[in-house]
């Protein structure tokens, strides 16, 4: 029997992928979700200081934001309808708020004025370190990323353009930030409630929402070759210089 949905296999893939993204009016910030940057855990914590009008986008796993107390997702634009909207977005159409919106779409939706207001931050991550946690990422959810799951990590680097390996279009337009304070990955704890604090909020207490994913615990530059090394050192410079990240090569070591 045929699907009623045409993308029938996308459709299933869309209501499975964890959508993300604050806007506070309450507080008076906006969380730009960059990827493998435990945003889904950022997102689940903030939602608990969210007001009624905050907008919330789903869909993480609800089960674990009412288990901690935390607000399910809310004005989202997203219904039935919705959910074709979001097909339409995969095809290359602006539709309502959806994951990882990157900050100059964020900004065209909510407004020049509440985006230039309000306390705008995002999360970035060594790439070298990311990308293993992306490629981890795609080969679990091969279907809906159309990847073979015997495709290795180095193939996956080679095959995928600068979209999917640098987050710099996330947060950055003509050059320039769009955001006003970036926090490292590496130094998460710390630097987000250094944010929070600032925002007269209290601490974060993260879950582990999306933990798993990233099975093998080897270092992450055992999955490079040299070339692998290369292509992220050109596609990621910017962010590479800008956050001062290195290679830490412990391929040899034992």
């Amino acid at each position: 029997m045929s699907s009623v949905f045409p993308y029938g296999d996308t459709v299933k893939s869309v209501l499975t992928i964890l959508i993300l993204m604050i806007v506070s009016h309450k507080h008076r910030y906006i969380f730009i979700k960059t990827r493998k940057t435990a945003g889904t855990s950022i997102e689940i914590a903030l939602s608990a200081d969210c007001g009624p009008n905050d907008i919330i986008t789903l869909k993480v796993d609800e089960k674990i934001k009412t288990t901690l107390g935390y607000k399910e997702s809310q004005n989202t634009e997203i219904n039935p309808k919705g959910i074709f909207d979001r097909l339409k977005d995969l095809f290359g159409f602006d539709t309502s708020y959806y994951s990882h919106l990157p900050a100059n779409k964020i900004r065209k939706k909510i407004g020049e004025e509440i985006f230039s207001n309000y306390h705008k931050f995002c999360v970035v991550r060594n790439p070298w370190d990311r990308l293993v946690s992306t490629y981890s990422w795609r080969i679990k959810n091969s279907e809906y990323f159309n990847l073979d799951t015997e495709t290795t990590f180095t193939e996956f680097i080679e095959q995928s353009n600068s979209e999917i390996l640098s987050d710099r279009h996330m947060f950055t337009a003509n050059g320039k930030s769009m955001v006003d304070t970036v926090i490292k990955y590496e130094n998460l704890d710390s630097e987000l409630n250094d944010v929070l604090s600032k925002l007269g909020l209290p601490p974060a207490q993260l879950p582990l929402a999306k933990s798993g994913v990233r099975t093998s615990k080897a270092h992450y530059s055992t999955y490079y070759d040299d070339k692998s090394i290369e292509k992220i050192n050109q596609i990621c410079s910017w962010e590479i210089e800008e956050f001062g990240y290195t290679f830490e090569d412990h391929r040899n070591r034992q």
